[in-house]
Formats: structure tokens, C-alpha cells, sequence
């Protein structure tokens, strides 16, 4: 026969395990749900890390190439500082230039093989040279070439059968440029055919940026000024 207490005692016994094993059970489920949430915010941690090491590294590069391009353009506005450091003393030496020209120039044809002559008309070439292979200061002044409003400041317009298109005909006052920089524009006359064409309709558009200004102030005639400068000009051409 099961003695009563003896049962009383297992079945006590009994529920206390499954009470321990239920706590047990419960704390190893909050446990884990607890690991659980810190694993998916240590991976969403490593997720914002992994997004901004990436958005870090495209920052470099475009850093980089941003810095490039600046190296780049400081390098270029260095060369152009470098080129054109001079000009606003070139600008200040040509009129100082055209007078030498056209000291040059008035010298009589007979008087040029006399020694003081001679040698200022070597002096003047020597410094022409000098402007030229030093400062890369060049002449405008070639003539028979298409009128170009970045070169050419038109004096006075002139028709002529024989020209092709808008032609320089005579070279009143060089010009002067550094390069593709123009100083000052060569100031010429200028010759056109007499036909009119769809290309003398852009050409005539080219004229009036030069001569609109001086149409409203003066006659389209050589002043007497301008005569002389082209006088000048002629003996200049001849001793070059």
C-alpha cells in the first residue's frame, strides 16, 4: 500500500520542477528575444556604418577630382598670368612704337644708307624682334586678308570690283596682340565687291560693329590725319 505522504511529498516535489523548469523556460526566452534585438540593432548599426563609408568614399573621390580640376585651372590661369603679365606695358609702349615707325618712316629714301640712320632703323627692328621672340608681342598689319572685327577696326569701307568678300585693302595703324589676345585692333580700310551676295550680308553686319559709331560723328572720307598715318604706314611697309 503507497503510504499518503509519501505522495504528497513526489507530487510536491514534482510541481516545484516544473515550476523551476517554467521560470527557467520563460528567462531562456527572454533571454534570447533580448539577443535577438541586439543583433538587429548591431546590424542595423553596421548597415548605417556600411552606407556611411560608402557616401565617405564618394565624398573622396569627388574631393579628389574637384581638387584635380583646381590644380588643373590654377596651373592654367598661372600660365595666362605669366603670358599676359606684360600687356599692360606693351599697351603703354605702343604709341611710343608708332612713333619710332614713323620717325623711320619720314627718313628720305636717300638719307637711309647714312650711318645714324642706318642705325636706328637696325635699333628699331632689333627692338620689334625683342617684343616679338620675348613678350610673343605681334604685328597686325598684313594686308589682302579677310576683314576680321577681332583684328580689324574699320576706318572707311570702299567698293572694288575685284575683291573677293571683304578684304583689308591698306593698314592705317597696326595692331598689336599677346597670342590669340588682341591689344589693340589694326585700323584699316577696307575693300568689298561690288556684288552683293548672302555672305556680304553677314560681312555688312561685321562693318557696322566698327563703323556705326563713327558714321554718326564723322564722314566716311580719310581725315588728313588719316592720310598721313597712311603715308606712314606705306614707308613702314616698304622698310620692312
Amino acid at each position: 500500500m503507497v503510504d499518503k505522504s509519501d505522495l504528497t511529498e513526489n507530487l510536491g516535489s514534482n510541481n516545484i520542477k516544473n515550476e523551476l523548469n517554467s521560470d527557467i523556460n520563460d528567462n531562456a526566452i527572454e533571454e534570447l528575444l533580448i539577443l535577438r534585438q541586439t543583433i538587429e540593432e548591431k546590424n542595423e548599426i553596421i548597415e548605417n556604418l556600411k552606407k556611411e563609408n560608402e557616401d565617405l568614399k564618394n565624398l573622396s573621390i569627388r574631393l579628389k577630382a574637384d581638387f584635380e580640376n583646381y590644380k588643373k585651372r590654377v596651373k592654367e590661369e598661372n600660365k595666362d598670368l605669366i603670358r599676359f603679365s606684360n600687356q599692360r606695358l606693351l599697351q603703354d609702349l605702343l604709341p611710343i612704337i608708332d612713333d619710332f615707325d614713323r620717325a623711320i618712316a619720314s627718313i628720305p629714301a636717300d638719307k637711309m644708307e647714312d650711318p645714324v640712320f642706318k642705325g636706328l632703323t637696325i635699333i628699331l627692328t632689333n627692338f620689334h624682334n625683342l617684343l616679338e621672340q620675348k613678350y610673343n608681342l605681334k604685328k597686325i598689319n598684313e594686308l589682302n586678308v579677310p576683314f576680321d572685327p577681332l583684328l580689324h577696326e574699320a576706318i572707311s569701307l570702299v567698293e572694288d570690283p575685284s575683291a573677293n568678300g571683304m578684304m583689308v585693302a591698306e593698314v592705317f595703324l597696326p595692331g598689336y596682340k599677346i597670342d590669340e589676345r588682341v591689344l589693340r585692333a589694326a585700323k584699316v580700310l577696307v575693300k568689298r565687291g561690288v556684288s552683293k551676295t548672302c555672305d556680304h550680308v553677314k560681312e555688312d553686319k561685321d562693318m557696322k560693329t566698327n563703323l556705326n559709331e563713327k558714321e554718326k560723328n564723322e564722314p566716311a572720307k580719310i581725315s588728313e590725319e588719316q592720310e598721313k598715318q597712311y603715308e606712314d604706314n606705306k614707308e613702314i611697309n616698304k622698310t620692312e
